[in-house]
């Protein structure tokens, strides 16, 4: 009976090593969506660039409408690649892009016109930023098909969280080192922490299963009774379904990042509130 004893305890030591890699790539996506979310934070320049730069309050956030429309369409490929790559790949790529992005809006000193910030704020974060997010949740979703919706909810959480968390930071930062500086700073960090998650994020092997899956019970039937129905892109843009997510996720998200992005800026200048 010792072989059945030793198979039993390698059994249960494999499935704890499993859940044990299941959260640290968890936390990769974690660390991906943190740094996403930064960009978010745009609040905490438009004061500074209106104040002391003497830009109208327009131009002080078309960069950061720009990112957001960026960010969008980039997903879209992003995620069609990723899918045959693997997440790693694109992941790097938009951490080098979130230094490259943010080390060129440090050079605002020196070209200070609103465009520089629209290029390289705009353009190449929002890049970063679909490149980024494009691998979190699909990579949460595989290593959690037994509770996907807790895995994506946790992974991408990070895009709200940093927003509440960095505005201050960043105005403490404006006050010590100008935006420009802030830029620069910011470029290092950004790139080291996204390629920390990069780093960590992947796939799960060949022939993974969870190793908390359960079979679910509803009306009588099993998981195994049911019907799954994959559909490609092309067909499932053809459905009702479709658009009305597409809609619904459109008018929520799109008010909700309109609002993490700029409301700290709207109390200070229309309000007139102190920080």
């Amino acid at each position: 009976m010792d072989w059945v004893k030793k198979d039993v305890q390698s059994l249960v030591a494999d499935r704890s090593q499993e859940t044990s890699r299941r959260w640290v790539l968890l936390f990769g996506g974690f660390l991906l969506s943190l740094m996403g979310g930064m960009s978010y934070a745009w609040g905490s320049f438009v004061v500074p660039l209106v104040r002391d730069w003497g830009w109208t309050a327009t131009q002080a956030t078309l960069p950061f409408t720009v990112m957001i429309i960026v960010f969008a369409i980039t997903m879209i490929p992003a995620g069609w690649i990723q899918d045959r790559i693997g997440p790693q790949k694109v992941a790097t790529w938009g951490a080098i892009l979130f230094f490259i992005g943010y080390a060129l809006s440090g050079l605002l000193r020196w070209i200070p016109y609103p465009g520089w910030l629209v290029f390289s704020y705009g353009f190449i974060v929002g890049t970063a930023c679909g490149l980024t997010y494009a691998c979190i949740a699909p990579t949460a979703r595989k290593w959690y098909a037994d509770r996907p919706g807790f895995a994506v909810s946790t992974a991408v959480m990070g895009f709200g969280l940093a927003a509440v968390v960095f505005s201050p930071l960043k105005r403490q930062m404006i006050r010590l080192w100008g935006v420009d500086g802030t830029f620069l700073v910011l470029s290092v960090f950004v790139a080291l922490v996204a390629l920390a998650g990069a780093r960590i994020i992947k796939n799960p092997p060949d022939g993974y299963s969870c190793p908390n899956k359960k079979a679910s019970v509803k009306g009588g039937a099993t998981d195994s009774n049911a019907v799954s129905i994959d559909v490609s892109p092309r067909q499932f843009v053809k459905t009702k379904v479709f658009y009305v997510l597409w809609l619904a996720l459109a008018m929520v998200i799109g008010g909700g990042l309109t609002a993490i992005g700029l409301i700290p800026a709207y109390g200070e200048i229309v309000l007139e509130l102190e920080p």
